[in-house]
């Protein structure tokens, strides 16, 4: 879904695509459970309501700004956040209304700015925005295959692109925002296993462009904590819902993984309610890998 002037696909477990351009006011609709459904619709908060014994849909926490919002992961996101009563402001490079190109500063000041007039509280931003390791058609088996440009697309993508988003959302929504939370990799924080990729490797700037979320939100956690702001990654691994997925592949990746399986798009959304009903976890990637890190 990186869709501009670069294109890129993805391959095996990439979860990312570049979402970028778009706001849609998505008003509350269907409340469903992030597992079950109940026709109360007080029941169906799960995680959201129950953690603290706060509700999640308070005045104060009606919505979140999502980027990324039309990708694989942030679709998804975006599906449980709002069937469980939160407004979710979208943004994507397609797929939902008045683009952004979230590599442009300038353009993404704009998306705040009409955001901050179609809803004037929001407490949350959520960056799943990102590219995956083969963005640009390149697929290398040798670090000197790797361009720069490649390199560079990646950390503009994947890592300025998110910090541009973290601190547009503190300028327009410094008074309002309680959470920040950034979607790493498992690749974050655990060398890729070249065995299961047949050869092929996993982009540097891939890695190295999610490993410096990582970084960067632990120290805008201490750079925002005088606003009582939280910032805090989570760092999936591969996501069975992936499509495409070869069944070779799944069995050498599970092989590397304790719990002998890959994770699901639930856990994501899981975490995710987690962190939003936090009042003191600040600074942490939440690493959910089924053990693959260890």
């Amino acid at each position: 879904m990186y869709a501009s002037k670069h294109q890129a696909t993805s391959s095996h477990y990439n979860s990312e695509a570049f979402d970028s351009k778009t706001i849609t006011y998505v008003r509350r609709t269907a409340y469903l459970p992030f597992s079950t459904h109940h026709q109360n619709p007080q029941e169906n908060f799960s995680m959201l309501e129950t953690l603290n014994g706060e509700e999640a849909n308070s005045e104060k926490k009606q919505c979140i700004i999502v980027s990324g919002a039309a990708g694989f992961i942030g679709s998804s996101i975006c599906h449980h956040l709002t069937a469980n009563g939160y407004n979710v402001l979208k943004l994507d490079i397609r797929d939902v209304e008045n683009t952004c190109d979230i590599t442009d500063p300038s353009a993404v000041e704009r998306w705040f700015q009409h955001a901050k007039a179609v809803q004037p509280n929001v407490f949350a931003l959520v960056n799943c925005v990102g590219i995956p390791d083969v963005a640009g058609g390149q697929s290398a088996t040798d670090i000197t295959e790797i361009s720069s440009e490649t390199f560079r697309l990646h950390l503009k993508v994947n890592l300025e692109a998110v910090f541009t988003m973290v601190r547009e959302f503190v300028r327009f929504y410094r008074s309002q925002a309680e959470h920040i939370i950034n979607f790493s990799s498992l690749y974050a924080v655990s060398t890729p296993s070249l065995e299961i990729y047949d050869g092929k490797i996993k982009h540097p700037g891939y890695v190295a462009s999610k490993a410096g979320i990582v970084g960067l939100s632990k120290y805008c956690a201490v750079l925002c904590a005088k606003d009582n702001i939280r910032v805090n990654c989570i760092a999936p691994a591969a996501v069975a819902e992936t499509k495409g997925v070869e069944a070779k592949f799944l069995s050498k990746y599970n092989s590397k993984v304790p719990l002998n399986r890959p994770i699901s798009l639930q856990e994501c959304a899981d975490a995710v309610a987690y962190l939003l009903l936090s009042k003191n976890t600040t600074g942490q990637n939440l690493v959910i890998d089924g053990g693959f890190s260890l």
